[in-house]
């Protein structure tokens, strides 16, 4: 939460294939991660924000 925005942390959760074709930080984190990307989960927006608000307790 320190090191990327809301937006971003809740657009990776929602759209990471795009992300991880568009985005240069996506990229690099796909990079420094051994190519491993994010599975798309199809997880509602409604569901990233609240991730997100998990995210933020940690």
């Amino acid at each position: 939460m320190e090191r990327r925005t809301p937006e971003w942390i809740v657009n990776m959760i929602i759209n990471p294939t795009e992300m991880l074709s568009k985005d240069p930080l996506a990229k690099e984190l796909l990079e420094e991660f051994q190519g491993i990307p994010m599975i798309n989960e199809n997880i509602p927006e409604e569901e990233a924000r609240s991730l997100l608000e998990y995210f933020r307790t940690l």
